[in-house]
């Protein structure tokens, strides 16, 4: 194990502690707001630790140091801290600073979307009631006045009026790994095959990321993972797991709206507008 820090060209300097000596493949877990990315992610870290791995939470990171995604997102520093057999996760975004490293083309690359439409409703619930603020620190602030900022917006605004307004957003999220992927292949899974499949999802991770894992491995990390609402309280952050959900919550007309704002998402993910 390696500490090693990222000197951002913003100033700030930004420890991970990685290992240097491992051979093989790094892994990337890849994922997008309110796309079961906390779930994703946290199944990789509790298997990324029953294999011995080093789960390197990159997005995470900046998080907690309040760095916004824009001092680091592109800072190509984020290079120093790759190296094969490590896993890296946390991104709700597509990590462009790794983009021309020859450690993330080689990489196994798994990327969870979901329904779009579903993923805007629940940013809506998230920034307005459950989305954790993280403290300010002497790293920074950003991240805590731009939380803030959306959870004042949010609760401003109508369901409907949000989810039209931020929907675009959303779509260039999705569409960066679209761009992507015709440089560097990543396996999709998607939220909906899964959300109610959990065991699966996790034998598919193992496989996939090289990893072992035991039924009774399986079981006890269902045990934290399977989640499922009796009934939806909003102010949770698992609110509603069920898809579908935009069809419930949205007037017919917003939907309208957005099959036609998200459309080039739903195309390349295969998401059905009817």
């Amino acid at each position: 194990m390696a500490r090693v820090v990222v000197k951002l060209a913003s100033g700030q300097d930004v420890p991970f502690q990685v290992d240097k000596d491992l051979a093989g493949s790094a892994y990337f877990a890849l994922g997008i707001r309110k796309c079961g990315s906390s779930l994703f992610n946290k199944i990789i870290q509790q298997l990324s630790q029953l294999n011995n791995r080093r789960y390197v939470n990159v997005a995470g990171r900046y998080f907690n140091n309040n760095i916004a995604a824009k001092d680091w997102m592109k800072d190509p520093a984020n290079c120093d801290i790759l190296y094969g057999g490590n896993v890296y996760g946390g991104f709700r975004f597509m990590p462009w600073a790794f983009a021309d490293s020859p450690v993330y083309k080689s990489a196994k690359k798994l990327l969870m979307v979901r329904d779009p439409r579903d993923a805007i409703v629940s940013e809506y619930f998230s920034n307005a009631y459950s989305h954790r603020i993280p403290e300010r620190t002497t790293d920074g602030v950003a991240i805590s006045n731009l939380l803030e900022k959306m959870r004042s917006k949010a609760l401003g605004m109508e369901l409907d009026e949000y989810v039209v307004e931020r929907s675009p957003a959303l779509l260039s999220i999705f569409m960066g790994y679209v761009r992507q992927w015709k440089e560097t292949p990543m396996k999709v899974v998607k939220y909906e095959d899964y959300i109610f499949e959990k065991p699966d999802l996790i034998r598919l991770i193992a496989s996939e990321f090289d990893m072992q894992v035991s039924d009774a491995q399986i079981e006890s990390i269902m045990a934290w993972a399977d989640v499922r609402p009796q009934k939806e309280v909003p102010t949770r952050f698992v609110r509603r797991v069920t898809p579908g959900d935009h069809r419930e919550k949205l007037r017919p007309d917003t939907i309208s709206k957005l099959n036609e704002i998200l459309k080039p998402a739903m195309e390349a993910f295969f998401y059905d507008p009817s």
